[in-house]
């Protein structure tokens, strides 16, 4: 019979599932391998001498290893088995020298059997609020004790692995909570009229919503990586280029109107509002424009903005960064990543002050901090700001132990540093794109608002407030009857249905007739259910377009699209667009049609209704075999973005240039022209010349 530890008091349940839901709160179980953790095993199999080092998370009825040296082919156990559920029980670490001689493990298992364990030391992984929930430990096959050095070392690779799993959970935290505030606003933003764009500094498209392209004609797609000069009127061209050009030399964001091309074929008056998008050190790095057709009333106030893109790559938690001092504050050791991070080598920094290293404001505060270090034994996460060898600062959490002599005289501190300057950067990124996102929202020329799921207001632009002649301090708060009624006693019987559709999951989009301080305006209203976790709908967003006078600029937008459509089903090229399929390894192994036109059809001697959906293999299964690699070429540009453009002859003797780019990831894009006659030319050149 293995030896089961006793269960715990009823008055330590508590304790227990606070333990448990703090592990959980990690969301570590059962996660990829992670180079610091397993830098953590090796050093501490490498300072106790063993063969055997583990990272264990001690869950409710198991133990599972976060890093693993030396018993790879075991990834968990039972917890009854565990040595570490003995081991968290207490704040020091727990050793046992020999098992088999230990009462409470002599008949377990792990010792009668494989591994055969003899040794074990496990100190306790503690969290800030004093969960136990697991242990660096070291196992051997053998009887043997640590030295106090080897415990000493084993304790700070357990804090070590404490602080590292709390950074990973702050820095997941933080990536969602910037997801949760691009999500909240890119809605408002996706279902706007006005034509929004995003641009390098010398006008090439980055971004452009849906309706700039049916403005145009085009598709986003088509009209990304082209210039925004392409869209503007010849005689125009000049004027926008300089108004952008002094943009982009840092001047303030200012409007602009001029004449665009439009999908009916004729300039169209469009008023924009531009401003720069800067980089942290001021740089312009980008372009950002909202206009509005203007052409059948020349608006002459337009102040838009357009809701910043950002995608920011998170990065994993670093590995522990270590430090050493003496008495009088000076280096006695630095770890590899110490060095690698401050941009030094070891001889140039042992010996040296560690206060060298600091920001001037940092090294004052280190001047007050020290003393009170040595008096207590200890600090935690105290913020200091480093400076790289180049000259970069760094914000640096520093966690520290103190080291003692027999006789009470100070060694030597153990200084654990948290790199947090990414997550310092991207708090500030939020709260900068929070400023920007409601400076947008604001300044929409649109009526714009949040109610939540009692119907209370919650959010309300300025031209919300001025339409209902309400302030922002009376409309906060205030339900949406009451908010129209204000205005109209009677506008929001029309309205109340759609609340309740949209409250009930459905997206409602309607005309409808309101009565404002400005008089009686027809409006295009859509409102979106709010659904930041999946199933629960807390509220809706709400926008009012005034359409009135823009009813005929609606009927022209849906003839463009029907005559767009058939100019894609009469191109003489061939077109088709796929999607790519990979396997696990992430290797290409097959592609699948999602729109072709009739001549691409007639290429492939297919039809559109049989091809549409399918995938290659299915239509021609020789093509997983083909020596020409159609789905490793493809694939390669569906994946990595980079076009080809080849010639090739088919079975027919046709011959054909073929152009492949990719629309979007995981996708490719085939334009084939039939050259034959080209060829044939060529050919026949050829001949006469020899």
């Amino acid at each position: 019979m293995a030896s089961t530890p006793s269960p715990p008091p009823a008055n330590d349940l508590v304790t227990e599932a606070r333990r448990l839901a703090a592990l959980q709160s990690l969301q570590v179980l059962d996660t990829l391998p992670e180079p610091v953790f397993d830098a953590i095993a090796a050093s501490a199999a490498q300072v106790c001498e063993v063969p055997i080092a583990l990272i264990s998370l001690v869950d409710a009825e198991r133990q599972w290893f976060k890093a693993n040296v030396g018993l790879e082919a075991a990834g968990e156990t039972p917890r009854d088995l565990a040595f570490c559920d003995h081991a968290i029980r207490g704040d020091t670490p727990l050793e046992v020298p020999d098992a088999t001689r230990d009462p409470r493990f002599a008949a377990n298992p792990l010792v009668t059997g494989e591994p055969d364990i003899r040794f074990y030391a496990g100190a306790p992984i503690v969290l800030e609020g004093g969960e136990r929930v697991g242990t660096v430990c070291v196992i051997d096959r053998n009887p043997r004790r640590l030295d106090e050095q080897q415990r000493t070392m084993l304790e700070s690779l357990a804090r070590i692995a404490s602080i590292t799993l709390q950074q990973r959970r702050d820095l997941l935290d933080i990536t969602r909570r910037l997801a949760d505030s691009e999500a909240h606003y890119r809605g408002i933003v996706e279902d706007q009229t006005e034509l929004i764009a995003q641009a390098t500094p010398d006008g090439v498209l980055g971004f452009v919503n849906a309706a700039y392209a049916r403005h145009v004609g085009l598709t986003p797609d088509a009209m990304i990586g082209r210039s925004l000069y392409d869209f503007v009127a010849d005689g125009d061209r000049a004027q926008v280029r300089a108004h952008l050009e002094a943009l982009g030399r840092g001047a303030a964001p200012a409007q602009d109107i001029c004449r665009m091309k439009a999908a009916e074929g004729r300039a169209r008056w469009v008023a924009w509002t531009h401003r720069p998008v800067r980089a942290a050190d001021g740089r312009v790095v980008g372009l950002q424009s909202v206009g509005r057709d203007i052409t059948e009333q020349r608006v002459a106030e337009q102040r838009l903005a357009e809701s910043e893109q950002r995608v920011r790559r998170l990065y994993e938690a670093t590995p522990a960064i270590m430090h050493s001092i003496d008495a009088q504050g000076r280096l006695l050791d630095v770890s590899d990543r110490w060095l690698e991070l401050l941009g030094y080598r070891r001889g140039e920094v042992l010996g040296r002050p560690s206060s060298d290293f600091l920001a001037p404001a940092s090294r004052e505060k280190a001047a007050e901090v020290l003393p009170d270090f040595f008096r207590a034994g200890r600090c935690d996460r105290v913020p200091y700001q480093f400076v790289r060898s180049d000259g970069q600062v760094l914000d640096i959490l520093l966690s520290a132990t103190l080291e003692r002599g027999a006789d009470g005289e100070i060694l030597r501190s153990l200084a654990v540093l948290e790199d947090v300057t990414a997550q310092r950067r991207l708090e500030a990124e939020l709260g900068r794109t929070h400023a920007h996102l409601d400076a947008v929202v604001d300044n929409m020329p649109a009526l714009v608002g949040f109610w939540d799921a009692d119907g209370i207001t919650r959010l309300a632009n300025r031209d919300f407030q001025a339409a209902v002649g309400l302030p922002v301090d009376k409309m906060i708060g205030c339900p949406l009857r009451q908010v129209v009624m204000s205005v109209d006693p009677e506008g929001y019987e029309a309205l109340a249905p759609h609340v309740a559709a949209v409250l009930a999951g459905q997206r409602q989009e309607f005309e409808c007739a309101m009565l404002t301080t400005s008089g009686l305006r027809q409006m295009r209203v859509a409102l979106v259910p709010a659904q930041p976790q999946a199933g629960r709908i807390d509220g809706f967003y709400g926008t009012w377009i005034d359409i009135t006078g823009m009813k005929s600029l609606a009927l022209r937008q849906r003839d463009s699209e029907r005559r767009y459509r058939a100019l894609f089903e009469n191109l003489h090229s061939a077109y088709a667009l796929h999607e790519i399929e990979v396997d696990a390894q992430g290797t290409p192994v097959d592609y699948r049609y999602l729109a072709v036109n009739p001549a691409f059809c007639r290429m492939l001697g297919t039809d559109v209704a049989n091809t549409v959906g399918r995938r290659a293999t299915e239509l021609f299964p020789q093509i997983a075999t083909d020596p020409a690699d159609w789905i490793g070429r493809f694939g390669r540009v569906a994946l990595t973005g980079e076009s080809i453009d080849f010639e090739h002859r088919t079975d027919t003797g046709r011959w054909y240039e073929i152009v492949a780019y990719r629309p979007e990831a995981g996708q490719f894009a085939i334009i084939a022209t039939d050259i034959t006659g080209r060829r044939r030319l060529e050919a026949e050149l050829a001949e006469a010349r020899a």
